[in-house]
């Protein structure tokens, strides 16, 4: 019999035990092929000459990403085959007994990994094609593209990438493979279920102090990341994450060595139904991998907060595009109005807009940055610590306020005698006015005081943006402004409106360029831009947090699965033990799978609880951008986990059943 058909013929007879590496494979080149393929797709053409340059950057960072995607996946399949290695060693060993040579048992392992990589290669790519159609779609719908430019499309420079990345992973396994078989004796090969598991730490006491120690260590990165991370230095920052990774560690080492003791002694507990088995079979699976373990918590930390965070990121710019676009074009300049600017250039704004509003700027030396945040000031200093409070504030009338609002479609604002209002949808810089005013903060201009009519910052903009960042345009009634014209200097004006027909943005670019030239002083946004720049931000960090997230998911859960698969022979024994002991078969069932459960959710644990800190750091970070309501892109992230990491461990459970429970 050759070596290829004994190669099919096991694997053939373990193809269920195969199943969860096989379907680790086919999921890894399916998503590799997919987000790969991206860039080739026709309609991408469309995209682009429709001015969205963002998409070829976007491109290039997913080729990039695919690099260490694609080592991850190689280490993963790695990691895989030793596993696969150890666990059929006493079927090695029965080769080399019945006169196998040494390279003819190799060369049969190789065959089988050569057999798996060729139909899991074929496998995934025709997942991924039809894969790639799908998040093809999706792409034209978030890019706002034409849906006509859509053709089925098969890349064949992205198949052969993805054959040859794939083809030197399978062929630096099958070199390990061979290099990590001659590695065994025969003696060790036969004896290989009867080694039992070592512990790391086999000492209670020393195992308990351990965990004292983890949890110190732990909660030490908890509170320096979770509540300081504002007011640390690079190297105070670097120690709370060192904390973090060695606490880790030391929580899954001192756990092995006296959880298992602890329970025993909860003698309710330990000696209802099949407890004490289970207790003892997850002693000696933890005590096994700590390592491991530690790893997967740690990968399944980063996947909830790529996800989280990307996803929170995404709600917010979808939110804000809906409403950040109220008209085709607004734009800022200094010096002087732009509807005189543009009337000298020769291109008046009513040729170039059907309705428009421009509302003059002035600045006064009684109405600076410091001052809009006085009684606040000390706090404002902490968080913008480089800014130039003595910086004057843009100031504008009332009426010519209230006349954007009926332009916007906003509700206008009333002031009263004596009153101001301060415009700022930027969360930071908001939450100080809200502050100063909380406070009784006031404005003195010639020898009045003003209060402000409102309890706190309006949220509102003047100028579009894709994010939440004007940060204080303080409105003033039209009588303070007319009554002392010496105290307010003209300082420019900004200029929002709608085109008139046959006018679009190249018009008014041109326009507002021959007006203004190359002076810095003067700027315009347009919906146009608005609306691309966030959709092509959104777009990426949703499919890059995607990719590498659900590549992370995967590789953690394949790592305990196939941990679990590998020593499913040796439990098998055990589970035949208990049958003869009298356990019935919904009993073996039950310890069977509260073992894989607590196998599954040790290292998950961990990871939320990291993650739960971690994502009041970043809450801040998103908060400095504008960017607020984490929770429903967490609630996200943590159902596209668990749909993951759940369908592995379903997969493992009957798996897991069908060998040591039927057999």
């Amino acid at each position: 019999m050759s070596l290829f058909r004994i190669a099919a013929k096991n694997i053939r007879k373990s193809s269920r035990d195969y199943s969860v590496y096989f379907m680790t494979l086919v999921l890894g080149i399916a998503l590799f092929y997919i987000f790969n393929s991206i860039g080739s797709q026709d309609f991408m053409e469309t995209i682009v000459s429709s001015g969205n340059s963002f998409v070829r950057t976007f491109v290039r960072m997913i080729e990039a990403i695919s690099v260490g995607v694609a080592v991850i996946l190689g280490i993963l399949i790695a990691y895989a085959n030793n596993f696969l290695i150890r666990r059929r060693k006493k079927e090695f060993g029965v080769y080399r007994l019945l006169g196998m040579s040494e390279r003819k048992v190799a060369g049969i392992l190789s065959a089988e990994t050569f057999i798996v990589g060729i139909v899991s290669l074929v496998m995934g790519l025709l997942c991924g094609v039809f894969g790639s159609q799908l998040l093809s779609v999706i792409v034209i719908r978030l890019f706002a593209a034409d849906v006509s430019a859509y053709r089925f499309t098969m890349s064949a420079e992205v198949i052969v990438k993805t054959v040859v990345y794939f083809a030197v992973i399978f062929a630096s396994v099958m070199i390990f493979n061979v290099r990590t078989l001659a590695k065994y004796r025969l003696i060790d090969l036969l004896n290989a279920g009867r080694k039992a598991e070592k512990k790391l730490i086999g000492n209670p006491t020393a195992a308990v102090v351990l965990f004292v120690l983890s949890i110190l260590l732990l909660g030490f990165g908890y509170i320096e990341v979770g509540f300081r991370a504002a007011v640390l230095t690079k190297y105070e920052f670097i120690a709370s994450i060192a904390a973090g990774l060695a606490g880790t560690f030391l929580l899954f080492a001192s756990l092995s060595g006296f959880l298992p003791g602890a329970l025993a002694k909860r003698k309710n507990f330990y000696h209802r139904g099949l407890n004490s088995f289970v207790v003892s079979q997850f002693g000696n699976n933890l005590g096994s991998s700590v390592a491991a373990f530690s790893l997967i918590s740690l990968m399944l930390f980063l996947s909830i907060c790529a996800f989280s965070v990307g996803f929170s990121m995404n709600g917010y710019l979808n939110r804000r595009l809906a409403d950040a676009t109220p008209v085709d074009v607004t734009a800022n300049a200094e010096g002087g109005s732009i509807c005189e600017q543009l009337k000298k250039s020769g291109c008046p704004a009513d040729t170039l807009l059907a309705e428009y509003v421009e509302l003059p700027i002035y600045n006064s030396p009684s109405v600076t940055m410091g001052d809009s945040v006085g009684k606040a000031l000390e706090e404002a200093k902490q968080v913008f610590f480089r800014a130039n409070w003595d910086a004057p504030e843009n100031i504008v009338r009332l009426s010519d306020y209230n006349r954007l609002e009926r332009l916007y479609g906003r509700k206008p604002l009333t002031l009263g005698p004596g009153e101001y209002a301060e415009i700022c949808d930027y969360e930071n810089m908001a939450d100080l006015i809200d502050l100063a005013i909380s406070r009784g903060n006031t404005f003195t201009i010639g020898g009045k005081e003003l209060k402000s009519g409102y309890d706190a910052a309006v949220g509102e903009f003047v100028i579009m943006s894709g994010m939440a960042d004007s940060s204080g345009v303080v409105v003033l009634p039209d009588e303070v402004i007319d009554s002392d014209p010496q105290e307010f200097t003209p300082a420019g004006a900004y200029l929002c409106g709608n085109y008139a027909a046959g006018k679009d943005d190249a018009a008014f670019a041109e326009a507002f360029n021959t007006a203004f030239g190359s002076d810095a002083a003067g700027y315009f946004v347009t919906k146009t831009n608005v609306r691309a720049s966030n959709v092509s931000t959104a777009v990426s960090i949703v499919f890059i947090v995607l990719y590498i997230g659900i590549i992370f998911i995967i590789t953690s859960a394949a790592v305990i699965a196939l941990k679990i698969l590998s020593d499913s022979m040796d439990s098998a024994s055990r589970y035949d033990m208990l049958l003869k002991i009298g356990a019935g078969r919904k009993q073996r069932e039950g310890a069977l799978f509260a073992q894989l459960l607590l196998n599954f959710a040790a290292p998950l644990i961990p990871g939320l609880l990291h993650s739960v800190f971690a994502l009041r750091y970043a809450k801040d970070l998103l908060k400095a951008l504008g960017m607020t309501k984490m929770l429903s892109g967490s609630l996200t992230a943590v159902i596209i986990m668990l749909l993951v990491y759940g369908g592995y461990f379903l997969m493992t459970y009957r798996v897991c059943r069908r060998v040591v429970i039927n057999e």
